[in-house]
């Protein structure tokens, strides 16, 4: 039997579930952490660590932390709803599938069983099914913001703006909401409302959405710390340490910054029947975060103390990163589209000195703004204010003009805007940028069958569109903290 708690460990625990609620997902993995920690037979807390490293991105921590509270209270359900996220955040999609219809047997019904599975239908390619899962519990009126979340996000694939706004318009404004939740709704619903072409509206919801999670991102600290990444990342330092890297493994790292059209070059590469795009893949910010003892700035893993680095180090990454890839990719014909691996392409460099880069690049007001109307869940902190979005800008720019005056390695640019104008002429550039003849179905890489995780999942299954270039002047008059923070970062007309 569990020891009862004591008044100061309620005290405790309720305000970690208050930070969770409130978006600080950081604060309250440390405080449920250290709760764990001391209540080892504790599921309850263990698995909110693992919802909690769900949230941040950690996604194999939070599926074997998650697992872990499974095997001590295996009959919770909803503890198989954020197992069954952590396995799709993984690509393992039946496997999600399987673990959403444990959680509907413990509780049938469940909206956010149901969500889950509506979600990983559309990402099958199967948005129709969907609706019709979630159709009859949107007539009723959803009682999950979850649900109602998810079923928007269907209704929008589907075009179906009129029936997705009514859906989740109930959540937008209820106080009652936990602020993470409401976060979410408010997000979809700006997305929605956009649709309809009502701007001021759309925008509204983004703002408030962002206004709640705002606050965690200290553009200075950031500055500083990219300082030291590149002082510590020197052309004789690189140099030194790829002797000891893996020269006969030549991936591709697709970087840039996020919504900057990553997903779309990948797309394109994996069409190519010799190519395998592997995704999102967090190993890198692994490596380089047990190099730094999990150390990291604004939530983010950062190479600040290049002196750490052995020769050893270097060669066990090399193993540990090729270990971690899909099989069958001996080859090096395949690539990594961690955007934010911008931050880390010394390293890359030592561990794989013929590594090649694509680096993305989108007008930097289209690409602040897109980020500033995505749900990161708490994984990008600097995207909840516009004033942040451009130091963050400043600061990518700044790093990816220091590797490109410091790395031997190729680096592709690709411009969003170039490759929208000219699909087959920019793919082209990019097949024979990673070593491979050219082949037409990389212009149909829209019909794939490939499964893409990332937020730019619905847009790669379908063919390319002019939409968003310079969508921000729909927004303009609302943008000035961002233009004024881009300074002589933005584009001349």
């Amino acid at each position: 039997m569990a020891r009862p708690r004591s008044h100061a460990a309620r005290q405790e625990i309720a305000h970690a579930y208050q930070a969770f609620e409130n978006g600080d997902f950081a604060s309250a993995l440390s405080a449920f952490r250290t709760m764990s920690a001391r209540r080892r037979g504790d599921a309850e807390m263990l698995y909110m660590v693992g919802v909690c490293e769900l949230q941040l991105g950690l996604i194999e921590q939070a599926r074997d932390t998650i697992e872990d509270a499974i095997q001590r209270k295996p009959n919770v359900a909803r503890y198989y709803y954020d197992l069954a996220m952590a396995y799709r955040g993984l690509g393992e999609l039946d496997t999600a599938l399987a673990r959403l219809d444990r959680m509907l047997m413990l509780s049938p019904g469940h909206e956010w069983g149901l969500a889950g599975r509506a979600n990983i239908m559309a990402l099958q390619g199967e948005p129709e099914q969907a609706f019709e899962l979630l159709h009859p519990h949107a007539e009723k009126g959803f009682t999950e913001v979850h649900a109602a979340v998810e079923f928007a996000d269907v209704a929008l694939r589907l075009g179906k703006f009129d029936a997705g706004i009514t859906a989740i318009e109930p959540f937008v404004n209820d106080a009652s909401i936990p602020p993470a939740r409401q976060m979410m709704a408010l997000f979809r619903y700006g997305d929605l409302l956009r649709r309809v072409k009502r701007d001021d509206d759309a925008f509204a919801a983004y703002r408030t959405a962002n206004d709640i999670n705002s606050g965690a991102f200290n553009a200075t600290a950031f500055s500083n710390a990219i300082t030291n990444v590149m002082n510590g990342c020197s052309r004789d330092r690189i140099s030194k340490l790829q002797e000891s890297g893996d020269p006969d493994f030549a991936p591709v790292f697709i970087v840039g910054m996020p919504r900057s059209g990553t997903s779309l070059v990948e797309q394109i590469l994996d069409a190519h029947p010799s190519f395998t795009g592997a995704g999102e893949l967090e190993t890198i910010n692994g490596l380089v975060s047990r190099i730094e003892n999990n150390a990291r700035v604004c939530s983010m893993a950062l190479l600040q103390h290049a002196q750490l680095v052995s020769a050893a180090t270097v060669a066990q990454s090399a193993r540990r990163y090729r270990e971690a890839l899909p099989p069958s990719t001996d080859d090096g014909h395949v690539s990594d589209k961690m955007p934010t691996n911008f931050l880390h392409l010394g390293f890359i460099s030592m561990i794989f000195p013929n590594a090649r880069f694509i680096h993305c690049r989108r007008d930097p007001i289209d690409t602040c703004l897109s980020c500033y109307m995505h749900h990161f869940g708490g994984s990008h902190p600097y995207a909840s204010s516009l004033t942040d979005l451009g130091a963050f800008w400043i600061e990518y720019d700044r790093v990816m003009t220091h590797w490109k005056s410091t790395l031997a390695n190729p680096i592709l640019d690709v411009r969003y805007e170039d490759l929208v104008a000219d699909q087959e002429g920019e793919s082209r550039c990019m097949i024979e940028f990673v070593g491979l003849p050219w082949d037409d179905q990389c212009l149909h890489y829209h019909e794939s069958t490939r499964i893409t995780l990332t937020a730019s999942n619905e847009q790669v299954r379908q063919p390319i569109y002019r939409d968003a270039v310079k969508r921000w002047k729909r927004f303009e008059k609302h943008l000035g903290p961002l233009i004024d923070a881009l300074g002589n970062a933005v584009p001349a007309e």
